[in-house]
């Protein structure tokens, strides 16, 4: 395993490298003796150990080592990044030791410049899920990621390819939330809601970046600006969110003023149709006037009395509807009036005009309810205007003599 060519080099007092070979001649302990017997049984690709005499306490060792993907020993992080121009494909390697920091893959030990690497890695992954459209099969060591900007009033559509050409610039950036696209692009996310809205928000916070870049190289423009692309990312998505937020808060009140204004309008028809009768009571009125015998004046007010209590009922039941309705619309608006101040000015004044008109509407049914009540009564105390003066003498008679 690498680890035990690392431990070899680290035993041997970090000799200087001669061609990929470490060259030791020098005192021998348990633990150097221990290791070589260690390196003796690993496989090809973690090096091979040419020489390893012992003579008096002393010991000279050739060992030459890996240089391919299962391991390999670089200068430093500058010497490890452009020795590995697979990193633009996302590509870290798992085995690798870097002298100056005296620091390997396989410490399990924390290293900033490769924090460094690995979020730049990390990145470029994540951005060929995030978009639509990727090469990764045009070229062997970068990426040809598509980004694109809508038109608007002020430009016309762009398209950008981002080549994720890396330099050892990336050991001094501090890319934060690259977990972000990470699970933005995962497959596990995929039926997350408003994951794709999300998606393009943050290819768009790219694009904008991109557009910005001029005549410098695109990704490390990217990576130096990378803040700005996370803050117009977050300032797009929070617009959108409150977009949609507000949208349905228009649509919450729209559909509550139809449905009020509905009913409403089903009681004014409602009432309307039954107060259609209202007549009959005028006419039963004439009637009544041109009655003679007690018998047919009685019979006539009993009908006057009744339809007026009838309407009147009907009126009262109206009355109780309204109620009940402004109850429900105090319900849905007391709602909206707790977050008032979070809505944006228009929907705001949409509120407020939305109110208003409702308020005109009611007040408009309950002065309908008014006159029609008035109608309604109107009979009954004509017909009681006219017994007083024409027909209680008569009745008085009449009972009496009954």
């Amino acid at each position: 395993m690498f680890s035990t060519v690392v431990q070899l080099y680290r035993l041997l007092g970090r000799p200087a490298l001669l061609d990929d070979r470490i060259v030791y001649n020098g005192a021998c302990t348990a633990e150097i003796r221990e290791c070589i017997v260690k390196c003796r049984s690993l496989a090809e690709r973690f090096g091979q150990l040419v020489e390893a005499d012992e003579t008096n306490g002393n010991i000279e060792v050739e060992f030459y080592l890996p240089t391919s993907e299962s391991g390999r020993f670089h200068l430093d992080f500058i010497s490890f990044v452009r020795a590995t121009p697979t990193l633009g494909k996302g590509k870290l390697p798992e085995n690798f030791y870097v002298i100056e920091d005296d620091w390997s893959t396989t410490d399990g030990i924390e290293n900033s410049s490769y924090d460094s690497v690995k979020a730049c890695c990390d990145l470029i992954d994540g951005l060929c899920g995030l978009v639509a459209v990727a090469d990764r099969k045009s070229s062997t060591f970068h990426e040809n990621i598509f980004f694109a900007l809508p038109a608007d009033e002020n430009r016309k559509p762009k398209t950008f390819v981002l080549e994720t050409k890396v330099d050892e610039s990336i050991l001094s950036l501090n890319l934060r939330h690259v977990k972000l696209v990470k699970l933005l692009s995962s497959a596990h996310n995929e039926h997350k809601i408003h994951l794709e809205e999300r998606k393009l928000i943050f290819s768009s916070a790219i694009a904008d970046v991109i557009e910005l870049a001029g005549e410098e190289a695109v990704f490390p423009f990217i990576l130096k600006h990378w803040d700005e692309v996370l803050q117009k990312y977050w300032q797009n998505l929070q617009a959108y969110v409150h977009g949609f937020s507000f949208d349905k808060v228009r649509t919450e009140l729209a559909k509550a003023e139809l449905e009020y204004g509905t009913k409403l309008s089903s009681v004014l028809s409602d009432m309307a149709g039954k107060m259609l009768a209202l007549p009959v009571s005028f006419g039963a009125l004439v009637l009544l006037d041109k009655a003679v015998a007690p018998i047919e004046v009685m019979s006539i007010a009993v009908g006057v009395l009744m339809v007026t209590l009838i309407f009147c009922g009907v009126l009262w039941n109206q009355k109780l509807n309204i109620q009940r309705l402004d109850n429900s619309l105090n319900i849905t608006f007391d709602l909206f009036d707790k977050r008032l101040n979070t809505y944006p000015g228009n929907l705001q004044r949409l509120l407020t005009n939305t109110r208003k008109e409702i308020s005109s509407q009611r007040k408009f049914l309950v002065m309908t309810l008014w006159f029609f009540l008035v109608l309604a009564v109107l009979p009954t105390l004509m017909m009681i205007g006219m017994f007083s003066y024409k027909w209680m003498p008569q009745l008085i008679c009449f009972l009496f003599d009954f």
